[in-house]
């Protein structure tokens, strides 16, 4: 459900929120209460309906408005909360090695992860909402519509803690008790992990993690002597991990290239940069389908293999996490194997890449086990929605033009209607088959075929004329007979059952290609064969 409230003026209400938020509660809560009659349309018949608010949707930064937990800062992440190993870098990451088994080994490791230290804490355990409720309580947090005189009275009590406000949602008498109530969005952070994989691989100038300041640093945290300045001519080492110019341009060109079916993903082509050998300008959908489909294929050959592995990974991470459906084992599977993906990530790239989004993925395989497949609670349908508001017109596709069929069109397009058609193949058809095999006992199943688009027409047409002995009065049949009109109407491209098709001439100078078909059929037999066609 799209719930909106009316929020007046041109600022975003921030920490204030709740105030319109009010007339909203109030409503749930006499959903839950006390309900309202409704009509059920299948019954036809009125009930009473009550109804559960179990849980908002938001990207990160809106998180922080609707849970009141702060977004920001070493104690970003909600499910950690104080028990995180983020700790802050002097000039410029999250430690994920508690979430792995007790018995493993990254846990002693001392070189490739934080110099000289072993973890031996396991993870948080997973607070419920009656917890976190009292806890907040404990605090004497307040809500934003009781600080009536504007004075901030949280300020003190929110020392050492991520909490800000009580959120108006604890009004909600059932709040507490839910398994989940704000959903971390998976859009939001694939597209931030996408962007900062993409962007210190190709070492872009202002968005990549790999900086002068975060070499100064490295070795202050991690033992990595291969990229340590060089004292001769004081500049730092090429990373593993990055690619040079040209890499850059044979991975710039190879993606200018590419082309996908129309909607599939923006065009490629004007996401690329040649002159600076990056790419802007990519939708979060555009970071979803690359980072999942294309990412693996296209760093393949550029990086060592042990970055290439770790990348991908991550890639296939997301995309099981995606999958339209799941099973709990896969959930716990993708539990047990996220701290490891991370875990390699950390001993390749610098402690500067591992900011609190990087470290979110870690919780997201336990939510989608409590609460059930990704796309229903990521943001991708209520943007596309918002769009749609925006845009309530359509455009054609192409000019339309006429021109008349030629003999061949015209009987190719008759035996196609006709042989669609059950009310002609239930009946027709096969008097036209037994008159064949009456005529001929040993004629083939491929001849017949061949009789049928040959003679099938004419024969039908016949069959139907003949009033004086077959009496036809189906007016529907009648029409069938007398073919379709020599006339038609031609248009570049046409949308059938939401995909979009074009003609071979129309998409020839596009970055899409949807000039082809491929489907199943079958030629005088039962045998399903693979019908590919291009027009």
């Amino acid at each position: 459900m799209f719930l909106t409230v009316l929020v007046p003026g041109p600022r975003n209400p921030k920490e204030k929120l709740d105030v319109f938020l009010q007339p909203l509660i109030a409503e749930l809560k006499h959903l839950w209460e006390v309900g309202v009659p409704t009509y059920d349309i299948s019954l036809k018949q009125n009930f009473h309906m009550r109804a559960v608010l179990i849980w908002t949707i938001s990207d990160f930064s809106a998180y922080s408005m609707l849970s009141g937990w702060s977004t920001a800062g070493r104690l970003a992440c909600p499910h950690c909360m104080e028990n995180t190993d983020a700790f802050t870098l002097e000039k410029s990451g999250d430690n994920h090695r508690k979430f792995l088994p007790a018995n493993h080994a990254f846990r002693r490791n001392k070189k490739a992860f934080r110099r000289n230290k072993t973890i031996t804490v396991g993870p948080p355990v997973a607070r419920s909402g009656e917890d976190i409720f009292n806890q907040i309580q404990a605090l004497g947090l307040i809500k934003v519509t009781e600080d009536y005189d504007d004075t901030n009275k949280n300020a003190s009590n929110r020392s050492g803690t991520g909490w800000k406000k009580m959120r108006i949602f604890w009004d909600l008498p059932y709040w507490k008790d839910l398994l989940i109530r704000y959903n971390l969005d998976v859009m939001h952070i694939e597209k931030n992990v996408f962007d900062n994989v993409f962007n210190i691989v190709l070492n872009v100038l202002g968005k990549t993690k790999d900086t002068i300041k975060s070499r100064e640093e490295l070795n202050l945290y991690c033992t990595r002597p291969e990229l340590n300045r060089n004292e001769s001519s004081g500049k730092y080492p090429k990373a593993s991990y990055t690619l040079d110019k040209n890499e850059k341009k044979v991975l710039c060109e190879w993606v200018k290239n590419l082309r996908f079916p129309y909607g599939y993903m923006s065009n490629m082509s004007r996401c690329v940069d040649m002159s600076k050998l990056k790419m802007y300008g990519m939708k979060s959908h555009d970071c979803h389908v690359f980072m999942q489909r294309i990412l693996p294929v296209a760093f393949r050959e550029l990086i060592p293999q042990n970055v290439w592995k770790a990348i991908t990974e991550l890639c296939l991470f997301f995309k099981d996490l995606t999958s339209r459906t799941i099973q709990i084992d896969d959930m716990c599977r993708l539990n047990d194997n996220s701290p490891i993906i991370l875990c390699n990530l950390e001993r390749i790239f610098p402690p500067s890449f591992f900011d609190s989004m990087k470290h979110l993925p870690v919780h997201l395989p336990n939510e989608a086990r409590l609460a059930g497949p990704v796309q229903y609670r990521w943001m991708y349908p209520f943007e596309r929605y918002l769009r749609k508001l925006k845009n309530h017109t359509g455009s054609p596709l192409g000019k339309m033009s006429k021109r008349y069929l030629d003999a061949k069109e015209y009987k190719a397009a008759q035996i196609y209607i006709l042989l669609n058609c059950h009310e002609v193949t239930d009946i027709y058809l096969k008097l036209f088959e037994d008159e064949m095999v009456a005529g001929n006992p040993f004629i083939s199943a491929s001849n017949l075929g061949t009789k049928i688009d040959e003679d099938f027409v004419d024969w039908f047409k016949r069959y139907v004329n003949r009033q004086s002995t077959n009496n036809i009065v189906n007016k529907y049949i009648q029409d069938l007979a007398k073919g379709p009109l020599l006339e038609i109407k031609t248009y570049p491209g046409y949308i059938v059952n939401g995909y979009r098709f074009h003609t071979i001439a129309h998409g020839a100078h596009r970055a899409t290609m949807n000039s082809r078909v491929c489907i199943k059929g079958e030629i005088y037999n039962t045998d399903e064969l693979d019908f590919y066609g291009a027009y």
